[in-house]
């Protein structure tokens, strides 16, 4: 599925036109990953069409700076970014970037099939009663997914974000002196992420499950389009803040332990715990999805994040749902340059599925 959101339509175009521009012929561009706890990035180099990484990093960000999908500390973030930038020496400027699904409002509308301008206009008057806020201070967008073999109707899926909420990463990445060309959803980028490095029987339906710092995001991929979305309350500080409870450890040691960094042999039953709350969480979120999908089963489930790595994450989800369960490999398919650290990132890779996913978002595309 094509993502949805760019800066070029009227989604997000009061605030993204003044540096919506073509991309020039330019070839390199960023990916920025902006999670609670962290910046992912990647450079991508595109030559013809063929995407090859060139740098990879990840830089933490200090507590508070993001909260439940909102840029607190604006400055704070910009420091970061610019730290990132300079550390690896990143000369573009360009920049692709995400929205967490949390502060978007997505909806499938079916509607009569019409000339573009009618449907647009159907949309805006489906969005008024279907997004709780005034459109007034909305970005919207939408894109036809299909249409019905008579012709008769189309499905529409519509997304909404507060502008105030774009504005806010916006105005971050402008004060490290960044330009953000493309504003995608991380629930659609996901699923690039995963069109770029596997392939889905057409029947299949997956489950694409990113474990982020507060929250896990569960897509459910049908048929080759996005079905369905959740989000469950938990991730990895929650892992991380049981297992300093629970042993009487710093933050840091509890990271380690949780990332398979420190020998675990003691505490094993400890994380066998730890990774059976994160899989009774998702089991619910996996629940509230299939209901949207009329799908009783999955045929696969790929797990992402940080957390992706906790010790018997992956056999407990598996037994626990019925459903073969693996981590997502986003550089599976996706060339790398050799001066990559390909230990670094080896050990990081679960953390960049949507970082890669919108790699396949190049600037100037709509």
């Amino acid at each position: 599925m094509t993502a949805l959101v760019s800066g070029i339509g009227d989604f997000f175009q009061k605030v993204l036109r003044p540096v919506s521009v073509s991309f020039r012929g330019e070839k390199t561009y960023l990916t920025l990953d902006i999670g609670t706890s962290a910046v992912k990035m990647l450079e991508i180099q595109d030559t013809d069409g063929a995407l090859q990484v060139m740098q990879a990093g990840i830089e933490p960000l200090p507590s508070d700076t993001v909260q439940a999908g909102l840029i607190h500390d604006p400055a704070r973030l910009s420091a970061s970014l610019q730290g990132l930038i300079e550390a690896h020496q990143i000369k573009t400027t360009d920049v692709v970037t995400a929205l967490p699904g949390s502060v978007v409002v997505s909806k499938r509308l079916t509607l009569p099939a019409q000339e573009p301008s009618e449907l647009h206009q159907s949309i805006l008057f489906e969005a008024g009663n279907v997004i709780p806020e005034s459109l007034e201070d909305m970005s919207l967008d939408y894109q036809v997914l299909s249409r019905t073999e008579d012709a008769q109707t189309v499905d529409v899926l519509l997304v909404a974000v507060r502008k105030d909420v774009l504005e806010g990463y916006v105005t971050a990445m402008r004060q490290a002196g960044l330009v953000p060309r493309i504003v995608d959803v991380d629930y659609f980028a996901l699923e690039n992420g995963f069109e770029l490095n596997y392939q889905a029987e057409p029947d299949e339906t997956i489950g694409l499950i990113d474990i982020g710092a507060q929250s896990a995001a569960i897509h459910i991929v049908k048929d080759g389009q996005s079905a369905s979305t959740a989000e469950v309350p938990v991730g990895g500080q929650h892992l991380t803040h049981f297992l300093t409870q629970e042993l009487g450890i710093d933050h840091g040691q509890a990271e380690r332990l949780k990332l398979g960094a420190e020998d675990q042999d003691a505490v094993q039953p400890l994380l066998a715990r730890a990774a059976q709350h994160l899989v009774d969480e998702v089991q619910r979120g996996l629940r509230f999805a299939w209901s949207d999908t009329g799908q009783d089963q999955l045929h696969t489930i790929y797990v992402s994040g940080a957390s992706a790595r906790l010790p018997g994450l992956v056999p407990t989800m598996a037994a626990r749902l019925g459903v073969k369960t693996e981590i997502f490999a986003p550089f599976r398919l996706l060339d790398v340059h050799p001066h990559v650290d390909d230990v670094w990132l080896d050990r990081h890779a679960a953390s960049f599925a949507i970082s890669v996913g919108l790699a396949t978002r190049r600037p100037g595309d709509r």
